[in-house]
């Protein structure tokens, strides 16, 4: 057996990322990090490998058998399938469960497929209650004989020839050819996937342009980059080299390669997920609700007795109570953000949102009758001249953070308000997040010392943090920062003498100065990501009501407005802490507070001085 490829471990989700050299840009857009099937990021060894490759042939002047992202759209679409199709194939699948084991004694059937109408009037299959159902109760067991597994395409005639391949991609590409022959055995199955999904992975230029500014939108974009590159690597290593194995090359296009992609993505479930993926039948017919809890499944072996096998088996029980008909729902991540869940099952939890208006009050500095855009170019000037400011010299920055603070604070107030009186009114938020990745620039005089703290509190020179709306600000990430900005007189806390406990003086302001630069390159950050949007927070707001429920304007829409929510809660907590610089507790103080040199007003004693 040959060797299997070696970052297979980390096999389907590139992270992007971009760098800033000044301490005013300390905050860099990152990837938000999907649960499942994870991949190599820009930076590893395989992805930029097949980069190469691709920039390779180009120069040779080979024509490269991959299609535009048009031609991927045009492939992942089809037509609606009626009800009474869905209904035709949904028995056909039950049969050959049936046929599989499946509702024996072994196995009690407690679910079915049933054709329900989606929320865009379409008929879809789902899966309902076929009883009663008490939280506990076995809710499915699916034979493992009748899951699509690694192993069964290695036992398949194409395995041979997938056999040192990702396991996504060797599922890919048995998919794609076994739901291309009728006469398959997999076929009542394969028949009831969908012919698209929802993912921005399968979305149109036209549609991705709904995305302009979003994290999500690059992430899609290195996804379609990775997909491209497998897929032309599977082309030349399995697809072409064996036309009697695949005799239809133009099957395995790039939008087919990318609809399965996208459809492991969506329908694998923890533990069936990166070298272990596979399609488990009616278990990827679950759907999602904010609502329920996650749902646990698990390959085990059920029946057998003292001298007979049991029969091995994906199981999982109900986590909550169902009535015959109920939808089966689980939670696919409460830790996810909404641009997870769109890049992974294509939906959002989208809030029902009222605009209101703002509660925060008008600043002297503020005119209450400035236009809102002004407003914001207003914050936009202010935070790209603190930028400068940082640049040249943290001490020279007080003075044009006191001029538009104001501004900066209540247009940051304004926006978190309205974010957090929806969240307040629906129950939603936590799926509002922002990804930052923060670096330690290696131009960095003191980068081994600062580096080397990083590794010691179970960070790195090269660090993700999640801003998640209604949660505050990661302390690691504001010591994080304090650590990226220190310099000149805190130099000193990098000396040995304070190795094991810096990050505990880190977790605190070190200094007025250190802790301006950090709250500057925040604001300056934030800024330059918001104004990336084609659209402002209210614009989306207003926008959202008139939107069909589980359409792609929808999920756009969904996911512009968490993030800017998570960028601005952020934004507005720099600029309340710019303001309360001055009453704010340094180490200086605190090193003197804990000698007994400072009274409880933060004066030092009368003694202090005296020879």
């Amino acid at each position: 057996m040959h060797p299997r490829h070696p970052v297979r471990a980390r096999a389907i989700c590139p992270s992007t990322r971009a760098s800033f050299s000044s301490i005013a840009s300390i905050a860099s857009i990152a990837s938000v990090r999907p649960l499942l099937l994870k991949a190599p990021n820009l930076h590893s060894s395989s992805l930029a490998a097949a980069h190469r490759r691709s920039r390779s042939r180009s120069s040779r002047g080979e024509v490269l058998r991959v299609q535009p992202v048009s031609a991927v759209a045009a492939a992942a679409t089809a037509a609606a399938e009626t009800k009474e199709q869905l209904e035709a194939k949904a028995e056909r699948f039950w049969k050959w469960l049936v046929d599989q084991g499946v509702g024996d004694k072994d196995l009690p059937a407690v679910v079915k497929p049933a054709v329900l109408t989606a929320a865009d009037g379409q008929p879809r299959l789902a899966l309902v209650a076929d009883r009663d159902i008490r939280s506990g109760d076995d809710l499915l067991m699916v034979p493992l004989s009748a899951c699509l597994t690694l192993d069964k395409v290695l036992r398949s005639d194409i395995g041979a020839v997938c056999d040192d391949v990702r396991p996504w991609v060797a599922l890919a590409l048995f998919v794609i050819r076994e739901r291309a022959n009728p006469s398959s055995e997999w076929a009542p199955y394969l028949d009831t996937l969908p012919a698209t999904l929802n993912s921005p992975l399968l979305w149109s230029d036209e549609e991705l342009q709904m995305l302009e500014g979003t994290q999500l939108l690059a992430l899609q974009q290195q996804y379609a980059d990775y997909i491209a590159s497998e897929h032309q690597a599977a082309l030349d290593a399995i697809v072409l080299p064996n036309p009697a194995l695949f005799p239809a090359p133009e099957l395995f296009s790039l939008g087919a390669f990318t609809w399965a992609f996208t459809l492991l993505r969506a329908r694998s479930f923890p533990p069936f997920t990166r070298d272990d993926a596979a399609l488990v039948p009616l278990l990827d017919m679950v759907s999602h609700s904010t609502d329920s809890p996650e749902g646990k499944w698990q390959a085990r072996a059920v029946g057998g007795g003292l001298f007979s096998a049991g029969r091995d088996v994906v199981a999982g029980a109900a986590r909550q109570p169902y009535q015959k008909g109920d939808l089966i729902t689980v939670n696919f991540g409460k830790e996810k953000s909404n641009a997870q869940l769109a890049i992974d099952h294509g939906i959002v939890d989208a809030p029902t949102i009222t605009p209101s208006p703002s509660s925060a009050p008008a600043s002297s500095s503020q005119d209450p009758q400035q236009p809102e855009q002004q407003q914001q170019g207003a914050l936009g000037a202010l935070v790209s001249s603190v930028a400068s400011g940082v640049a040249s010299g943290v001490s020279n920055v007080s003075s044009m953070v006191s001029v538009g603070k104001a501004v900066a604070a209540v247009e940051a107030a304004k926006v978190a308000a309205k974010a957090a009186a929806a969240a307040a009114a629906t129950g939603a938020g936590t799926r509002d997040a922002f990804s930052l990745t923060l670096e330690i620039a290696e131009s960095d005089r003191f980068f081994d010392d600062k580096a080397d703290i990083a590794e010691q509190s179970g960070l790195a020179a090269v660090a993700d943090f999640d801003i998640v709306a209604g949660q505050g600000v990661p302390d690691d990430m504001v010591a994080f920062l304090r650590l990226v900005a220190l310099g000149g007189a805190d130099a000193f806390l990098l000396e040995a003498l304070f190795r094991n406990s810096v990050w505990e003086h880190l977790l605190q302001p070190v200094s007025r100065e250190n802790e301006e630069a950090v709250c500057v390159g925040i604001m300056d950050s934030c800024a330059a990501a918001l104004a990336a949007y084609p659209t402002t927070y209210d614009q989306d707001l207003a926008l959202l009501p008139s939107l069909p429920e589980g359409s792609r304007e929808q999920v756009a829409v969904v996911v512009r407005m968490g993030e800017k929510a998570a960028l601005v809660e952020l934004q507005s907590w720099a600029a309340r802490r710019v303001r309360a610089l001055d009453s704010l507790l340094y180490y200086a103080e605190r090193r003197l507070s804990d000698l007994g040199l400072l009274d409880e007003g933060g004066n030092m004693t009368p003694w202090v001085g005296v020879q």
